[in-house]
């Protein structure tokens, strides 16, 4: 049996909504990025069985900085103050290198809000396990998030894949053809 390469036009042509398409190809991107970053690491001599890479117990993502490493998400954008974030489509996915053997603390700055009910709507997943936590509002283009990861057992990996899900997008005011959902602005984690 050979392999079959599954593109964006041929799940359309599967007559799967816009939204599936989009969340296909969120999740295929994340899974592309994470094996390239094992690949990588593997080839500087390491194995994840024998060396594995030391991972830090906390990790912080500005919207502006290189750590800032996912899917879903649109063009550094700044607000009136400077605060720099980016505009999350219906998914959005973030790598995280850092340990959660022991579980940890995880907050989320955000600054943008499409609608409302995509605040309240909204849910946060690590490596496909639920993430317990509360959306708060905080103003009229701010809100945070500030939950609990749970124990995750190591699978040798170099990152877990953080996944946040709106239930809806708007267009973006200006803006022709760009949907979102949510802004955010920084991610940080720190372990138990």
């Amino acid at each position: 049996m050979g392999t079959r390469d599954i593109s964006r036009s041929s799940l359309k042509q599967a007559h799967l909504s816009r939204a599936a398409v989009d969340f296909t190809d969120c999740l295929l991107d994340a899974q592309r990025q994470r094996f390239e970053r094992e690949r990588a690491a593997m080839t500087t001599g390491r194995t994840h069985r024998e060396n594995p890479p030391a991972r830090p117990r906390t990790f912080e993502a500005l919207a502006e900085g290189e750590a800032f490493l996912g899917t879903g998400w649109s063009d550094l954008q700044t607000g009136p103050r400077g605060t720099p974030y980016r505009w999350m489509k219906r998914l959005g996915t973030l790598m995280l290198p850092v340990v959660l053997e022991h579980g940890a603390h995880i907050e989320i700055d955000g600054y943008g809000i499409q609608r409302g009910r995509f605040l309240k709507g909204a849910s946060l997943f690590v490596d496909d396990c639920p993430v317990d936590g509360k959306f708060r509002r905080l103003g009229l283009r701010r809100w945070h998030f500030q939950g609990q990861i749970p124990t995750l057992p190591d699978q040798g990996l170099p990152c877990a894949i953080l996944r946040l899900q709106a239930p809806g997008l708007k267009m973006l005011p200006g803006s022709d053809d760009r949907h979102a959902s949510l802004g955010v602005s920084r991610v940080k984690v720190t372990g138990h």
